[in-house]
């Protein structure tokens, strides 16, 4: 007997290796299947099947129905399942062991086909993409994995050729650095002899020690404004100056990574970020899937196993206590508590083996326990493989689809009605529901699936008069139609059985549902054309449940009502909460968009209409304007009463539905009733306190005015109560005044230039530093600063509102040298033309020609000005003399001064005004380095 059981063993095994490994084939490894190909019955084949499982020459998915896999022949279409395990809980669990033609270093990452998935794809492209990569900013909290993703990155580029094996890899710590940006600089860009005090010698930086590789910025917010800045020079363009060294331009190759805890929209500067092409996230360990947490225990367990050379068992109170305990430090904290707890087991361990009791785990685990004690013993013991297992479990999509196949064959054996068949399918639709809500981690990658998703069902549902959707429902379906088109095709493989009852529900649907099924038709075409669904057979059954669960509680009304108005989803929102409030299915809307056409909107209303077969009343709400008319569109040959009335609220919507439900009301009587009860009323509250404001308005731009602002903030006391606003010169004739003047009490105005707003105050900028005018702030200040904070804040205007100071948004050139070059230019120019500027003139001029020379380094364009030509012909001599007086500054710096900035330069000394200054820089002053540095 037993050498005929291993003959039909051999049978079976030879069955299983001819049949090629895919989705078609899946019913063709399962016993019934093989019974039937083989003539012997189910139980005998099942019986030899496990035999083989347990012999290690089959491997046993463990789904319904439950399939075996020869192991040589998964071996021979690439997947290596190790002998230590025979059963897998899904088709989803063997795709873990495919082994791919080219070793790849993030196999090692747990998460890599999930949660990670999307942060691995922008790793690689960020490392191998032509010629030195792309900049990569990872972001995420303390332990979620950031730099040990950033070592893998190197070890990728390494093993694909992009970078040389022994290819150097420097890691900067940037919160060693955050109080002395001085040192990190140096250690950048390394030094010059005599660069400082104590540099004796030439020494490389860490940008020439990381060429040829990559270089790592760790905790990269810490760093200061200024060494963002020239973090951003390097990006932007390769190069780079040695300390004590401003002639010479340097330059590596070097790709760089950084990496933050902080929101860098916060903290980082903007133009920082825009040389940054590759932003990703890494979720916290509380949004991972659980599976993974699951899978990141098991393997720092195994890990610790392997150190110790003895089998580790964990009890099953302290396995789940890991499993559900919350890790503020993430998976860098889960490693610590791990390593902690098989620490204090050691202290117990026999020669082979080491327990894990709950006693072992850290104490602060115990005050978060989340689930039944009585569901777990310390005592049960389990082995490493046996928590292998539990890792695993099927999606919540398979989960939902296999009940609902399940169900609704039991509905087909006449086990059940339909109705209860129903009432069954929500129950597990809620629990796939929930799943699909608490998804709280999405990559961008879902997110894209999400907003297709969600198009395709406002799509749909705008186009559909009986059966339009919620925003609410939605949504969900969005979650549900992202969630499916993620599925594979191999993860959810059906048997013949399942065939025919996936047929047979196709079926029902369509002869009993047929709006129904049109819709979901309308649905699932547009979604297997952009969100590339393998199938629909599943997402037709799950929608028709979906769809009915949605309308679960709600009666048709006798009278319907369809709303009309203007907006994207106004009638809409208004139709469901009235739907809801009066439990019933009395409203229907359609959308007027600002984009959409009155003769759409019209036409879908008759088509709306011509769909109420054998209905004798009709009431028409809509908001105003074109949609008042509507009637005129209807046509006079329709066979039932019709209402229409304007001005819809939800209050009216709900008037009118309680009326239609109560029953004792004629059509004319509920529209005359509507309209008497839509009585309007208006209450009025006045703003009774306003915030002291003092506003900064420059010429040159939003972006000198929060400089200004800056600095008047560190002279300002810091209790005092005064907001500070940076407001652009040409919005306060543009109406900004206004509605600033609304919100605020607006107590002085400062700036580069007087906007001439009657009752407000001016001081200039020029005050400020020649210390005149200081009355005017006494005036405006008294009552908001005591008298000791008055000589405060006078005393630190006159630190802060120093030219040099005011010069400090340079964003290449040296204040304190550019300073020398403009007395020279303004010394010859005053002797040649024989004249003297102002002092005020003179520090205009200062920052006019300094942001002049700063945009002319960086190779801008020149500012254009009006009739250059009358301007040329006029003034050859004044023109004449400023290019003797730029003379050196342009040969120092390499520049050519166009005549069109001395037209500026020549009104602004002529006119005394600032505000053809203006012209002259803003450029400059909007520019990507300039927005940073302000």
């Amino acid at each position: 007997m037993r050498e005929n059981q291993t003959w039909i063993q051999n049978e079976i095994l030879s069955v299983l290796k001819t049949t090629p490994l895919c989705a078609e084939n899946a019913e063709r490894f399962t016993a019934a299947w093989l019974s039937q190909k083989l003539n012997y019955s189910r139980n005998f084949i099942s019986q030899l099947l496990n035999d083989l499982v347990t012999q290690k020459q089959c491997v046993k998915i463990n789904t319904r129905p439950v399939y075996y896999l020869s192991r040589s022949q998964l071996l021979a279409q690439g997947y290596s399942v190790p002998d230590s395990v025979s059963v897998l809980p899904g088709w989803r669990e063997l795709e873990g062991y495919k082994t791919s033609s080219e070793s790849d270093v993030f196999d090692r990452l747990i998460g890599k086909n999930g949660s990670l998935a999307y942060a691995i794809e922008q790793a690689k492209a960020a490392m191998t993409y032509p010629p030195q990569g792309l900049p990569m900013l990872l972001t995420g909290a303390t332990g979620t994995g950031k730099s040990f993703l950033a070592r893998l990155m190197v070890q990728y580029a390494r093993s694909q050729g992009t970078l040389q094996e022994n290819c150097p890899f420097v890691t900067i710590n940037c919160a060693e650095y955050a109080d002395n940006p001085e040192l990190f600089l140096i250690h950048l860009f390394g030094y010059k002899k005599g660069a400082y005090t104590g540099a004796d010698s030439d020494r490389q930086g860490f940008l020439a020690a990381a060429d040829g590789g990559v270089l790592f910025l760790d905790e990269v917010h810490a760093l200061k404004p200024e060494c963002q800045e020239k973090i951003f020079l390097f990006l932007d363009q390769g190069i780079y100056h040695m300390i004590g060294d401003h002639d010479t331009w340097y330059s590596c190759k070097v790709r760089v990574l950084m990496a933050t805890t902080e929101n860098p929209q916060e903290i980082l500067l903007k133009t920082l970020l825009r040389r940054i092409p590759i932003l990703v996230q890494l979720p916290d360990l509380d949004h991972r899937p659980p599976t993974e947490k699951r899978e990141l225990i098991l393997s720092l367990l195994q890990k610790e196993q392997a150190k110790l050379g003895c089998s580790v068992l964990i009890s099953d109170l302290a396995y789940h206590t890991l499993e559900t305990a919350h890790f503020p430090g993430n998976v860098g904290q889960l490693e610590n508590t791990v390593k902690v707890s098989v620490a204090n087991a050691f202290l117990r361990r026999t020669e082979n083996r080491l327990e894990i009791h709950i006693q072992d785990l850290p104490a602060y685990l115990g005050s978060g326990m989340t689930f039944d004690l009585l569901q777990c013993s310390d005592q049960t013991l389990h082995p490493l493989q046996s928590v292998a297992g539990e890792t695993q479990v099927q999606s919540g999509y398979g989960v939902f689809n296999r009940a609902l196949l399940h169900t609704f064959q039991s509905y087909l054996d006449r086990q059940m009605s339909f109705d209860s068949f129903l009432a069954v399918a929500y129950i597990k639709l809620e629990q796939y529901a929930d799943t699909l809500i608490q998804d709280r981690w999405i990559t961008p990658q879902e997110e894209i699936f999400r907003n297709l998703s969600g198009l395709i069902l406002s799509l749909t549902s705008a186009h559909s008069s009986r059966r339009r959707l919620s925003n609410n429902k939605i949504k969900i379906l969005t979650r549900y139609l992202a969630d499916a088109a993620r599925q594979r095709q191999q993860e959810f493989p059906l048997d013949a059985q399942d065939k025919e009852t996936v047929e047979a529900f196709q079926a029902l649907i369509q002869q009993r549902y047929p709006l129904e099924a049109r819709q979901i038709r309308e649905i699932l075409e547009l979604a297997v054309n952009t969100l590339s669904l393998s199938s629909t057979l599943l997402p037709t059954l799950d929608l028709f449940v979906f769809l009915q669960y949605f309308s679960r509680d709600l009666q048709r009304s006798s009278v319907p009502v369809v709303i009309l108005a203007h907006g994207y989803a106004v009638a809409s929102g208004i139709a469901e909460v009235a739907n809801q409030w009066l439990r019933t299915q009395m409203f229907d809307a359609i959308d007027m968009p600002a984009d959409c056409r009155f003769d759409d909107v019209t036409a879908r209303l008759n088509e709306y209409i011509d769909s109420l077969e054998g209905c004798l009343e009709l009431i028409i709400l809509v908001d105003m304007g074109s949609l008042e008319n509507i009637s005129e569109t209807l046509g006079r040959e329709r066979k039932m009463n019709i209402g229409i009335l304007s001005n819809v609220s939800t209050k009216l919507a709900l008037d009118v539905g309680a009326m239609i439900m109560e029953g004792t009301h004629s059509l004319k009587t509920i529209l005359e009733e509507a309209c008497r009860r839509s009585v309007h009323r208006y209450e009025m509250i006045e703003n009774q306190h306003k915030a002291n404001a003092i506003l900064a308005v420059c010429s040159t731009g939003i972006a000198t005015a929060e400089k200004v602002l800056a600095l008047f903030q560190s002279s300002l006391p810091a209790t005092a109560k005064v907001e500070l606003i940076p407001v652009d010169y040409a919005s306060l004739h543009q109406g900004r005044m206004t509605s600033l003047s609304a919100q605020y009490h607006v107590l002085l105005i400062v700036g580069t230039l007087d906007a001439a707003v009657p009752g407000i105050p001016f001081v200039s900028v020029e005050e400020l530093v020649d210390q005149k005018n200081m009355d005017v702030l006494d005036r405006c200040l008294k009552g908001i600063l005591t008298e000791d904070q008055m000589r405060r804040f006078k005393r630190g205007i006159i630190k802060n509102f120093s030219l040099e100071n005011l010069l400090n948004y340079l964003t290449i050139l040296n204040p304190n040298r550019i300073l020398v070059y403009v007395e020279e230019i303004l010394d010859r120019i005053q002797e040649k033309c024989q004249c003297s500027f102002s002092g005020r003139t003179i520090i205009g001029l200062y920052l006019h020609i300094s942001c002049l020379i700063e945009r002319l380094v960086i190779g801008k364009e020149p500012a254009q000005y009006p009739d250059l030509e009358t301007f040329t012909q006029r003034q050859a001599e004044f023109i004449q003399v400023v290019q003797d007086s730029f003379a050196p500054v342009c040969k120092a710096y390499n520049i050519t001064l166009p005549v069109s900035e001395i037209g500026y330069l020549y009104d602004y000394i002529e006119q005394g005004s600032v505000a053809n200054k203006a012209d002259s820089v803003a450029e400059i002053q909007n520019d990507d380095f300039f927005d940073v540095h302000s």
